[in-house]
């Protein structure tokens, strides 16, 4: 009655819990009066959960009894959901508790035990050895085994056509992924299941690659959107996402926010979805709802995804989160908080989970913290990540361009552009011309409407860098005819003020309306409020931000570069940096000679 021993789980007290105490008690007693008898107690329990549809507590408890052989059945049928969850760390301690024998014995465990070696090494080198083993495991199994795992062939096939698609052969990387299609049709598992969603998603960007868009469409649409109930299914989730990525390469934002909104007004609030493809696909609605400069819709979709992550794996869960913390940062520069945005520049994460097809779609860590330091000023650090990209003005990008390398490629466009700018020189320049030529050739013939008009728009701003306003407007001016329809808004927008002189002057060029350009000019306006009183009053042709104002009056005081960095708590270089900023837009040479021309100025 006083809950000393046990205590209710339940109103209709059914179920009872021993107190903690007492159950270590028991337990000790147990362990040393009869030890043989546990591991049997154990596999009762998970005979219990089985029955009672909890494999992973019956998985868990058939491990305490040592049970290897019925952990490796558990874990077979239980793979496809927790991959699916994004629940990695877990099928990989799980399958670090089996012998070779049983995981070598079930298709589901060997094709699990790749994806864990893939995901700790992720590497082109490592996935080829890996590609090479399987081919060698299937030719080892008999003739009528092989044809019975189907499913680990099929995963054999889709490494095939990954490594085909790298090579640019998109027919036959197609080939591949259609004879794997149909020999898994006649499948009805759960690992069936999963890895023809994998080859689906893959054969859609093979039609991209080849500009079939209404096919890559027609593909996605039938996967994830047959029935309503199916929504919940999260496979159909992943699908929606891939088709959500193929709407925003073609420009269709209106037809993507059809496609979110139909899916999210379907969804019940207190359904019980995967956590990994709900993740994916709120990313990529959060990104949609910034591009159409909805902020707060964009912000608490964003605070959404980070909720979610917490029923994750960390390391799962902080690649997937990355586009989305990116996005987050951009709603916080849309609003003025750039020191914000740079204390994100500071932070470190985790090493990414590589899941592969998302990492084909989703942008680098790095690509996004170049974009970052480009968005923050810090231009010495962007340019640190070209310099190691792999990417280079001269690239010629095949067909089969992923979304993530389109992504570093518009990052470095970007970068050339700021160094253009910065440095006054032609060359840097030209050179994002020509890069944005090559990308622009490919897109036009795959009909990526939605790249085309983002290369165009850097097109418009490297022309206006080098002097060439009138070849700028009239560039710009078709670019605005084709974005408008679609309500692009941030892709302008984030551009800033050599955008905004653009739109000042573009109205006699365009058939696009006044009102749309005087949004886009309104949403630029409204990007630094923080800073906007201190610059109004500054004489200087390239104002002082608020935090370099900070960094100002502690030169005056005498501080050295690691007080500065004390006192604003950021790091030693970021300090620097910003000191050497500051030396610049006063155009000194040093901290003496800057506090001098700032009281010239009457900055303090």
């Amino acid at each position: 009655r006083a809950n000393l021993f046990v205590s209710a789980l339940d109103d209709a007290q059914t179920w009872y819990r021993y107190h903690p105490l007492f159950a270590e008690a028991l337990r000790t007693e147990l362990q040393e009066l009869e030890p043989a008898l546990v591991p049997e107690l154990y596999l009762r329990a998970s005979r219990w959960y089985e029955e009672h549809q909890s494999a992973e507590e019956a998985c868990t408890y058939a491990l305490l009894a040592g049970d290897l052989p019925r952990v490796a059945h558990l874990l077979a049928g239980l793979v496809p959901r927790l991959m699916q969850q994004g629940r990695v760390q877990q099928v990989s301690r799980w399958l670090d508790q089996l012998p070779s024998a049983a995981i070598a014995a079930s298709p589901e465990l060997s094709i699990a035990s790749s994806w864990m070696q893939y995901l700790r090494t992720p590497t082109p080198e490592h996935l080829e050895r890996l590609v090479e083993h399987m081919e060698q495991y299937v030719k080892e199994k008999p003739r009528e085994v092989v044809v019975s795992w189907v499913e680990l062939q099929s995963e054999l096939t889709l490494h095939r056509a990954f490594a085909a698609l790298d090579h640019h052969d998109v027919v036959r990387a197609r080939t591949l992924l259609q004879k794997a299609l149909r020999s898994l049709s006649a499948q009805e598992s759960a690992l069936s299941r999963l890895m023809a969603l994998r080859l689906k998603m893959m054969l859609s960007l093979t039609y991209r690659a080849s500009g079939e868009l209404a096919t890559a469409e027609q593909l996605l649409l039938e996967t994830c959107i047959t029935r309503s109930t199916d929504l919940y299914d999260p496979l159909n989730l992943a699908a929606a996402w891939c088709l959500a990525k193929l709407y925003e390469a073609q420009g269709l934002l209106r037809k993507r926010g059809a496609l979110y909104e139909r899916i999210f007004q379907a969804l019940r609030p207190d359904t019980d979805l995967a956590p990994l493809p709900l993740v994916l696909l709120q990313g990529s609605r959060a990104a949609f709802f910034y591009e159409w400069n909805r902020l707060s819709e964009a912000l608490h979709v964003v605070q959404q995804v980070l909720t979610l992550g917490e029923l994750m794996d960390p390391t799962a869960f902080s690649g997937l989160s990355a586009f989305s913390r990116w996005t987050q940062v951009r709603i916080q520069l849309a609003q003025g908080q750039v020191d914000t945005a740079r204390e994100a520049l500071e932070q470190k994460g985790p090493p990414l989970v590589p899941i592969p097809i998302i990492e084909r779609e989703e942008p680098t860590r790095a690509a996004i913290r170049a974009r970052l330091a480009l968005a923050c000023d810090e231009i010495e650090e962007a340019w640190q990540w070209a310099s190691t990209s792999g990417k280079h003005f001269d690239d010629r990008p095949g067909s089969a361009l992923s979304g993530a390398s389109y992504f570093e490629y518009m990052t470095l466009v970007r970068i050339l552009i700021a160094c253009g700018r910065r440095e006054h020189t032609r060359e840097a320049l030209a050179q994002a011309l020509i890069l944005l030529g090559h990308l622009r050739d490919l897109v036009v013939r795959l009909g990526l409407d939605g790249w085309f008009i983002e290369i165009q728009m850097l097109t418009a701003l490297a022309l206006q860098a080098q002097g060439k306003t009138k070849r700028a407007l009239t560039v710009l001016a078709a670019v605005l005819t084709e974005a408008e329809p679609e309500g692009y808004m941030r892709l302008f927008a984030d551009e800033g003020q050599p955008m905004s002189h653009l739109l000042a002057q573009v109205s006699m060029y365009t058939t696009a309306a006044p009102v749309y350009i005087q949004q886009l000019q309104d949403a630029i306006a409204a990007t630094q409020p923080e800073s906007s009183q201190t610059e109004s009053h500054q004489p200087l042709l390239n104002p002082l931000s608020a935090r370099e104002h900070e960094v100002l009056l502690l030169l005056a005081e005498g501080a050295s570069n690691q007080q500065i960095a004390d006192r604003l708590v950021i790091s030693l270089n970021t300090a620097k940096l910003h000191v050497k900023h500051l030396l610049v837009k006063l155009s000194v040479t040093n901290r003496t000679q800057a506090v001098v021309r700032a009281l010239a100025l009457h900055l303090f």
